[in-house]
């Protein structure tokens, strides 16, 4: 008997045993797929009917309650499958739904507009730039209640739309559209621009015409000097504005040079002006009314053309007068400058511009006298020379000295000097210098052509050189 009490024990305590290591299984969440409405726009007080899908991992029975924050839910909240009727005021609203197993629970909503019906209404179906307009526009408007939302999508790239996206509510949204005609041969385009929208959709038919190119009026200015035939063609490169630069070379004296300005586009240049700012420089004329158009030059008949003479004022037109300044010795500059409206492709009366670099090379005849160590101040003079046996006879600067000159050339051009008495001429070369012995009195002869030079420092004699009388002290 007492061994079957034990063997029972032992049974008891195997199958207690058993018990505790039993596991439960897991059990897993279930999942909403997604909810509908039917419809998902209503007008306020009407019903829609609220669908959940959902599914469960484990085939666990599921149930179903539905809340919202405003509405109710005249058939009761509970099922995959409800009614809800909306409120009397318009809007957007979230119903909920709450998806439970036994053990667990998922959550969604959905947002329902009220009463919010937008309608498209657009103010042009059509766009035409024709050949002169570059920028046109169209009101996008809402007809309808709520928010319209649009997008607006186009097919070619010379039109550009802004803004291409937005929202619309009882105002108007005005949409601009540009044309770029920049590198397009004549001809007619045509595009669309497609609208899509919550109210509705539309095409805008988008038309541009180029015309053929009608540049603008644009000034070409040539140095008559540098031109070899005389019927020639002017360069077809056009510019609104250009920057030009002549280098005119050496100057003796004031010197004309002359220029022949043209208009290169296809457009007239009005109410042109003309200046320069050095007032070593002046340009002749200083206006010209109109300047049209011109393919060919012909040299032969240039009263058609506007030709400009620029003058460059060094001494006199004969060497040097004390009447007019004379220029800085070496390298001497203006800038030229042109004025005039023109009309471009679009009909549009612009400024055009023109600016040239005047470069010359002025030569001065200028020398300095040194009596031994001490150079002579040859802006006056020491003696009046009037020498009725000279063969020049008219004013001669006069000087006293010890016993030697020296001449030096401090010009930029050579001089050539000459012993009045002696046949031999002496070349003073730029920076040099030569050395004369007075026992008694002395005639120097200088002679630079027609270089321009300080008259009040060297006068020009009536044979065109000039003369220094130097006379020894004792």
């Amino acid at each position: 008997m007492a061994h079957k009490k034990f063997v029972l024990v032992l049974l008891l305590l195997v199958f207690y045993q058993c018990e505790e290591n039993v596991t439960e299984p897991e059990n897993n969440k279930p999942e909403i797929d997604y909810i509908l409405a039917k419809p998902l726009k209503i007008e306020t007080a009407q019903t829609c009917t609220l669908i959940v899908i959902a599914n469960d991992p484990d085939k666990d029975k599921l149930t179903y309650t539905w809340s919202s924050d405003q509405g109710v839910f005249p058939m009761g909240v509970n099922g995959d499958t409800v009614l809800w009727q909306a409120p009397e005021i318009v809007g957007e609203y979230q119903c909920n739904v709450k998806v439970s197993d036994p053990y667990s629970t998922d959550k969604s909503a959905i947002i329902l507009n009220v009463g919010q019906n937008p309608i498209l209404s657009i103010s042009h179906l059509s766009l035409d730039f024709d050949s002169t307009k570059n920028e046109l526009e169209f009101v996008i408007s809402n007809a309808g209640t709520g928010k319209l939302d649009w997008i607006l999508n186009f097919n070619k790239n010379w039109f550009d739309v802004s803004p291409s996206a937005g929202s619309t509510l009882s105002d108007s949204s005005r949409i601009r559209v540009t044309v770029n005609r920049n590198n397009m041969q004549a001809g007619q385009y045509s595009g669309i621009i497609s609208l899509l929208t919550n109210g509705g959709n539309a095409n805008i038919n988008v038309s541009m015409d180029v015309a053929e190119s009608h540049n603008a009026g644009s000034f070409q200015l040539t140095w008559l000097e540098n031109i070899t035939n005389t019927l020639f063609k002017p360069s077809s490169e056009t510019k609104q504005t250009q920057n030009l630069s002549f280098d005119l070379g050496d100057i003796r004296k004031t010197t004309d040079f002359f220029f022949i300005l043209i208009n290169t586009g296809d457009h007239d240049i009005k109410d042109v002006t003309l200046s320069v700012e050095n007032p070593a420089f002046s340009v002749y004329p200083e206006t010209i009314n109109l300047l049209p158009p011109t393919s060919t030059i012909n040299l032969n008949n240039m009263d058609e053309y506007s030709i400009l003479k620029l003058t460059a004022y060094h001494g006199s037109s004969r060497t040097g007068s004390t009447g007019q300044n004379l220029m800085n010795m070496g390298q001497n500059s203006t800038k030229l400058t042109m004025n005039g409206n023109t009309t471009n492709q679009l009909g549009e009366n612009i400024a055009i511009n023109l600016e040239a670099d005047i470069n010359v090379n002025a030569l001065l005849m200028d020398l300095s006298i040194f009596d031994q160590d001490k150079e002579l101040n040859l802006l006056k003079q020491d003696i009046n020379t009037s020498n009725p046996y000279f063969i020049v006879r008219d004013f001669i600067k006069g000087f006293y000295v010890k016993d030697t000159v020296t001449v030096k050339n401090t010009g930029n051009i050579p001089v050539m000097v000459q012993k009045y008495g002696e046949e031999e001429n002496h070349i003073l070369d730029v920076e040099k210098d030569i050395k004369f012995y007075v026992d008694n009195r002395i005639y120097l002869m200088f002679d630079a052509g027609d270089v321009a030079r300080n008259l009040k420092k060297f006068p020009i004699s009536s044979d065109g050189k000039n003369y220094l009388h130097f006379r020894r002290k004792f």
